[in-house]
Parts: C-alpha cells; sequence; structure tokens
C-alpha cells in the first residue's frame, strides 16, 4: 500500500509496500476457473476483501502498490498451514523515510478462495507504516495482497460492481478486447505497475495503486509552471484549505484523451523512483485489467462514470 486517505476526515496516509462467490475448502479437487472477490471499503476508502486461504478466513486489503504476495499478521504466519519461515529479514521503506524489517515466508501451495497458487512468498506486518495529512490521524493496520500474487494470472479490477476477479486468462473473464477497451503495455517497476502521463508537455511516470484512496503527485516534481485546482477536484469530500491539485493526461497509446486530477504533495520523496500515484478517483471512473501473461494494462471507462 503507498497511501489511504480518509474519506470522512479528508486524512491521507501512505506507506511503501506496496473471494470468491463459492467457497472451496482446503484440497477441493476442481478448481475455481474465476475467482471473484467482492471487497468493501473500509474506514479509508480502501478495498478489504474476506478470503479463505489454506482453510482459514481472513480479511485483506487488496493492494497493487504493493509488490510481494502477501502481508500477514505475526499470529496469522504462525498458524497458517503450508507456511515455511525463511531465514533473514526483508526490508521496506514506507513514504516517511521510515525503514522496517520484516520476517519472510514461503507458501509451496497456496488456496485462496479455492484457487491454486504457487511458490508465494510474503513478509510479516506487524506496525501500521504510512503517512497522514492529519496528524490526528491513525493509519489503518492490515493485512495485504500484493502483485506477485497474481503473476501469470489475468486480474479484472471493478470498483463500480466492488469486485476483483482472478482468472488464467482474460477470455476466461470474458473480456473481449473489442468492447471499449484500451490496451496498454503492463510495466511492472520494482515500485509496481507504472504508467505514463504527461502535463504541459512533459512527461512523467506514475503507479496505479488501489491502496491510494486519491491520486497524488509529488510537486517537486513539476518541471513547469502549472494551474492550481481544489482538492474537491479530486474528491469532493477532502478539505480544500491549503490543498492543491492538478489535472494529468496518460501518455499512452490509445490513451492519451483520459485524464484525471491529482493532489499535489509538498515534500522531496527521494526514496521513489515514481512521480506519483493514480489510485481511487481514477478506478472509480475506470475498470481496468491486468493481464499478466500477455503483458497488457486494459482500461476500460464504465458507462455511468
Amino acid at each position: 500500500m503507498y497511501f489511504l486517505p480518509n474519506k470522512h476526515t479528508a486524512a491521507i496516509i501512505f506507506a511503501l509496500f506496496f473471494s470468491v462467490s463459492s467457497p472451496t475448502a482446503l484440497g477441493a479437487t476442481v478448481p475455481e476457473k474465476v475467482m471473484h472477490m467482492p471487497f468493501v471499503w473500509d474506514d479509508t476508502a480502501t478495498p478489504i476483501v474476506r478470503i479463505e486461504i489454506n482453510g482459514i478466513w481472513e480479511n485483506f486489503m487488496i493492494d497493487t502498490g504493493a509488490l510481494i504476495a502477501l502481508h500477514l499478521f505475526s499470529d496469522v504466519i504462525a498458524r497458517l498451514p503450508g507456511l515455511i519461515p525463511e531465514p533473514g529479514k526483508h526490508r521496506t521503506t514506507d513514504l516517511t523515510g521510515k525503514v522496517f524489517l520484516n520476517d519472510k515466508f514461503y507458501i509451496p501451495k497456496l488456496s485462496i478462495n479455492g484457487m491454486e497458487f504457487k511458490n508465494v512468498k510474503g513478509i510479516s506486518v506487524n506496525t501500521p507504516q504510512g503517512m497522514m495529512f492529519s496528524p490526528d490521524s491513525i493509519p489503518p493496520h492490515s493485512m495485504m495482497i500484493g502483485l506477485d500474487l497474481f503473476k501469470g494470472k489475468a486480474v479484472l479490477i471493478d470498483y463500480q460492481k466492488q469486485r476483483l476477479s482472478v482468472a488464467d486468462n482474460t477470455q476466461t473473464l470474458g473480456i473481449n478486447i473489442a468492447d471499449g477497451w484500451i490496451s496498454l503495455p503492463l510495466r511492472l517497476t520494482q515500485e509496481g505497475v507504472e504508467i505514463k502521463v504527461i502535463k504541459n508537455s512533459k512527461e512523467y511516470n506514475m503507479l496505479l495503486d488501489t491502496g491510494a484512496t486519491v491520486s497524488v503527485f509529488f510537486k517537486e516534481r513539476l518541471k513547469s509552471p502549472f494551474v492550481s485546482l481544489s482538492c474537491q477536484t479530486v474528491i469532493k469530500e477532502m478539505d480544500h484549505e491549503g490543498c492543491e491539485a492538478s489535472d494529468f493526461q496518460l501518455n499512452e497509446m490509445g490513451a492519451t484523451e483520459i485524464g484525471f486530477n491529482a493532489v499535489l504533495l509538498d515534500g522531496a520523496f527521494n526514496q521513489m523512483d515514481t512521480d506519483g500515484l493514480i489510485g481511487n478517483n481514477f478506478l472509480k471512473k475506470f475498470a481496468v485489467v491486468l493481464d499478466f501473461p500477455e503483458k497488457r494494462l486494459l482500461i476500460k471507462k464504465f458507462e455511468s462514470a
């Protein structure tokens, strides 16, 4: 998870880590062809799913801003069947620059709601991690599912239906590319899914992040003067006082007409290669498919958006 704003208090939290309709017991002989993970919004307006994982039920945040497949509480690590602890520590850093050392583990075979995943790696998550707009706000403390879990799969992220769907390919998901989908290259970096954007003829890189309740851009990265917008053009619940936003457009072939607004954040954020995060306000207007087998990122505007 990279960041989350609270839709009621207009606080924003950052963290640098980055389900199905018919549950099936561990050891099922018939795997699910499509796994649907319905989600609800937590208090910070990020998607939370409740899933059966190797026979136990747990809640997880879906976070495309996290690469590592699983981020688990220590008590879950201790009782999850099939989990193998690994030696050493994994180092993570959030946007405040705070460093965390996490336990590592490995799961050779993992069942999530009847769908099988192999060679799954994960880390512990024991403390809230992030950066808040409001000093009196507390970062949420959630277990997380990150991008690496879905490698080799096609994943449909549908904020309108509040559902994430996983299958072996887009055909199984029922995706017809001719039905208004825009196809972009799926570019994976050490930080996540990268999308090129443009502002005043200058190009930048941003990350697609379901852990971001609003899109944000690191203000110091802007290379030219800009027109400041109210932050309420990003999300209407935000307090516009002392808050700046600006407009951006995708700079990908076939997608240059797609635009969105982002909150401008003060600070250097030198630990980040990306220039910002594309979050909730974008995902509520567009369905997105992460097509790992074909290395494509598919985008389609919701009809009611």
